[in-house]
C-alpha cells in the first residue's frame, strides 16, 4: 500500500506546475516545491528501506489530512522529513508544511524539536 501511495504521490508531483515559489497541493495538503522523496530502491541500509517514502493519512478524531514525507535517512538513524497538514477550519488549522530533523529506529520515527514533536510507529511490524 505504501508503494502505491508513493507512486501516486510521485505522479502527482510530476504533473504539478514547474517548481516555483508555490507549494504543491496533494489532496489539499501542501508540500514544498523542492520536495524529494527518499527512494527505497536506492536505499542500502535496512532503516533507509523501512522509512523511505511518504506516509499519508488523517489524524484520528479531527480528520485533518496529513503527509509525512521522508526525504533522507542517514546511517546513524537521523532523518530529514517534511511534515504537512491540510486545512481544518473547525480547529482553526490552516494548511502548512515544515521540515524537521528526526530520529528513526527499526519501528519508530521521532521528531523532537522545540515547538513541535511527533512520533510515528509501525503498527503492523512484528517486534
Amino acid at each position: 500500500m505504501l508503494r502505491a501511495t508513493l507512486a501516486a504521490l510521485s505522479a502527482l508531483m510530476l504533473l504539478a506546475q514547474p517548481a516555483a515559489a508555490i507549494d504543491l497541493l496533494i489532496d489539499g495538503v501542501p508540500l514544498p516545491p523542492d520536495t524529494k522523496v527518499a527512494s527505497s530502491a536506492q536505499a542500502q541500509l535496512p532503516l533507509q528501506r523501512r522509512w523511505s517514502g511518504a506516509w499519508v493519512g488523517a489524524w484520528g478524531g479531527i480528520g485533518s489530512k496529513h503527509i509525512l514525507l521522508v526525504e533522507s535517512v542517514a546511517e546513524d538513524g537521523t532523518a530529514r522529513v517534511v511534515y504537512a497538514i491540510g486545512d481544518n477550519p473547525v480547529f482553526g488549522i490552516q494548511r502548512t508544511w515544515s521540515r524537521h530533523n528526526a530520529t528513526v529506529t527499526e519501528y519508530r520515527l521521532t521528531i523532537a524539536e522545540p515547538g513541535f514533536s511527533a512520533t510515528y510507529e509501525l503498527s503492523n511490524a512484528a517486534h
